[in-house]
């Protein structure tokens, strides 16, 4: 079966496509295949993020958050969604100063597309995150999970 962006308009092509389960498992397939590409959420109107290697979704890995709200961080698993991150943020009275338009976009995938929220004094989504993980070719982690400094609204 062919992913699709949201729209159903693109289909990504990779002759292999994964969603690892665990971080072993995506470890595993980033040190052994030859190229990898990550795929957010698909919002792309292009087929920027196929490749002719193994595409990659998020999705599956183990979904986390946890936030400080004395600190006003918030360490989160990527493939989390602004429109399920936002209630989280909520709950524990925080916000963030500028979300996706779409509450379907991921995190990671914004942060890995420079995407943009709404206002013109707005940064892009990521100017939010302080810290990532990353997995190289390695297959060795790099840095630190996500902290998304948050707002308190005021």
């Amino acid at each position: 079966m062919s992913w699709t962006n949201w729209a159903g308009n693109v289909a990504f092509r990779a002759p292999r496509q994964e969603s690892p389960a665990d971080l072993a498992a995506l470890q595993h397939l980033v040190g052994s295949a030859p190229r990898v590409r990550t795929l957010g959420t698909g919002h792309s109107f292009s087929p920027i993020a196929d490749t002719d290697g193994v595409l990659v979704s998020l999705v599956g890995l183990p979904r986390r958050v946890e936030i400080d709200r004395d600190r006003r961080i918030a360490e989160i698993a990527g493939q989390w969604t602004y429109g399920e991150l936002a209630p989280q943020l909520e709950r524990a009275g925080l916000a963030l100063p500028n979300t996706a338009s779409l509450p379907h976009i991921c995190v990671a995938g914004a942060c890995a597309t420079g995407t943009h929220g709404s206002g013109v004094a707005n940064q892009a989504l990521a100017s939010s995150v302080r810290a990532i993980t990353l997995v190289w070719r390695r297959a060795t982690w790099c840095a630190a999970t996500a902290r998304i400094p948050t707002s308190t609204g005021r």
